[in-house]
């Protein structure tokens, strides 16, 4: 009917592209802006990076196979975080961030919310210490559950170098968590794990 309103055959290519986008817009935004916020994009930042990955979804969406599309929008939104986490670098925290992120969840009470925003904080800076790659096959991983071979094939990696770069980053995350936890219990809580 809408191809009929707007003068376009419901087959043709273009209603076709428009009904593939707003499906994986309807079943992938809520995966792409969680994978971006824990690759590093500020939370005041999060929802333009969200978009510029699905702008370049839309731009190449006639060359990326069917299928495939998860794929394409992880490795689009691991080079989009990487390039918001190099012009963030130099940047000043916004507590606009602080704000939009206490806004975000439901909270039944101030103590657990300043709890969960303590641990959201500690697993960001933690997350901060990984190198890009490793941060991207842990948080793959170990916070969106992909398998190994999930993971390969979303980034193109062997299977052997995201069992290698996997195992060396939860290496490094357990250790910079021990350090943190060390820190926590002698009383000398700091910013930085």
């Amino acid at each position: 009917m809408l191809g009929a309103v707007s003068g376009q055959q419901p087959d043709s290519p273009c209603a076709n592209a428009e009904a593939r986008l707003a499906h994986l817009l309807d079943t992938e935004l809520d995966f792409v802006w969680r994978l971006l916020r824990r690759l590093g994009v500020t939370v005041g930042r999060v929802d333009d990076e969200s978009q510029r990955v699905f702008l370049i979804l839309a731009s190449k969406l006639d060359q990326v196979e069917l299928g495939s599309e998860r794929s394409f929008l992880v490795s689009t939104a691991v080079r989009v975080a990487a390039n918001a986490r190099r012009s963030q670098a130099g940047l000043r925290e916004d507590p606009f961030d602080e704000a939009v992120s206490a806004m975000a969840s439901p909270v039944p009470s101030q103590e657990e919310l300043l709890d969960h925003k303590r641990r959201r904080e500690l697993l960001d800076r933690i997350l901060d210490q990984l190198g890009a790659e490793q941060r991207t096959v842990f948080v793959l991983s170990e916070l969106e559950r992909m398998s190994r071979e999930q993971i390969a094939r979303h980034l193109g990696w062997p299977l052997g170098t995201v069992a290698s770069r996997l195992r060396l980053a939860r290496q490094h995350f357990y250790r910079l968590v021990a350090r943190a936890h060390a820190r926590l219990c002698s009383g000398h809580e700091r910013s930085e794990p």
